[in-house]
């Protein structure tokens, strides 16, 4: 039986992006609701220790609560937090992150720590587009929030100017129901899968195709590239290890500075591109970064890992290597947390910390640290 809406408090927005709110001692995840407001919400499932919901009515709202520059937020399932205003959103990720301190580090968030912000729009480099053959002919746009139904576009605010006419161009290339992956810069723009595709960040070429992962905001990648390169305190020595180095983004940053340059990556096609951006003498494997043993006592080791973050017994490899510094970029903080109690307790110690924010109106964020033992 369908439950009346439930009027509720939301304390905070959790990852993921919900607002949390409390009723008869049941956690409530509600969407689109934002801290300090009051709602009318209606349940949308349950479960035993939490519900899920959706916001009806905001009765009392946040000064932070906005209207939307989008004309398709809400339909659309690219943002979700178009209606918090950017301070609003850095204040919530921050939030994230502090509760992710208390609750898995079991101190606060370290002296200084902030989320930095760039443009709010126009920032996106990276899309997949997708065409359905719809009322006899191609249509493209992006999936709908929570499903799988297209939701047709001719522009979208978020994506970098370079990819203007993007949802028009995928519409007329040939073929039914299809997702095409898309990259753009200030170098061009490269739209279809494994097309070949190159960026300059920080004075560095990068080549790859569009099917691999690289990062969707050169803007903020540029700024967490500095972040971490003034805070390190290891700028050089006689060994560097990249793993997870994808097509070699912070290899090809260190090379120049270490005798001996050594990037892992477990992924074939990334490792083709790895080869190419890199010099001669630095080093590609192939290999799962945990799988990859050292030789020698490695100055700094970079881990950028996927969403999952590290395997179990990484941390406790890195402990045995013993690196002088090690640098830990992630993209998810949920992670990020687990492993820094990891990390910790091995013997590392966390130097410097700092949130970039590569995805306004989404409730993603970027961690950057370094640590040393």
């Amino acid at each position: 039986m369908k439950r009346a809406p439930m009027e509720l408090a939301v304390e905070r927005i959790v990852a993921g992006g919900d607002g949390l709110a409390r009723l008869d001692g049941r956690v409530v995840f509600v969407s689109g609701a934002l801290p300090g407001e009051r709602v009318l919400a209606e349940e949308v499932s349950a479960k035993r220790d939490f519900a899920k919901a959706r916001v009806l009515e905001v009765l009392e709202p946040s000064p932070f609560r906005r209207v939307p520059f989008c004309p398709r937020f809400g339909i659309c399932g690219g943002c979700s937090l178009q209606h918090c205003s950017a301070e609003g959103q850095r204040l919530a990720k921050r939030g994230v992150v502090e509760d992710l301190f208390r609750r898995q580090l079991k101190r606060g968030l370290p002296e200084g720590f902030d989320v930095e912000q760039g443009s709010e729009s126009g920032y996106r480099n990276r899309a997949r587009v997708h065409a359905f053959f719809r009322g006899g002919r191609n249509v493209a746009g992006f999936l709908g929030r929570e499903s799988h139904r297209l939701v047709e576009l001719d522009s979208c605010p978020v994506l970098h100017e370079s990819l203007e006419g993007l949802f028009a161009r995928v519409a007329r290339m040939p073929g039914r129901n299809m997702e095409v992956d898309a990259f753009g810069c200030a170098s061009g723009t490269f739209v279809g899968n494994r097309a070949h595709a190159f960026a300059t960040v920080r004075g560095r070429e990068y080549h790859f195709d569009t099917s691999l992962f690289f990062q969707s905001n050169l803007e903020m990648l540029e700024r967490l590239l500095d972040w971490l390169f003034a805070n390190a305190g290891v700028r050089g020595g006689e060994l560097a290890i990249d793993l997870f180095s994808g097509v070699g983004l912070f290899a090809a940053q260190l090379e120049g500075s270490f005798e001996r340059m050594v990037a892992v990556e477990r992924e074939p096609g990334a490792l083709l591109w790895l080869r190419d951006n890199l010099s001669e003498r630095a080093e590609a494997w192939t290999a799962a970064a945990e799988e990859w043993k050292s030789d020698r006592r490695p100055d700094l080791v970079v881990v950028d890992p996927p969403r999952e973050g590290l395997a179990p017994s990484l941390p406790k490899t890195l402990a045995e290597w013993n690196p002088r510094e090690l640098w830990y970029v992630s993209c998810d903080p949920a992670t990020w947390a687990r492993d820094a109690a990891r990390l910790e307790g091995e013997g590392f110690v966390l130097k410097a910390l700092r949130g970039f924010d590569f995805y306004p109106q989404t409730p993603h964020l970027e961690l950057a640290s370094v640590w040393s033992r």
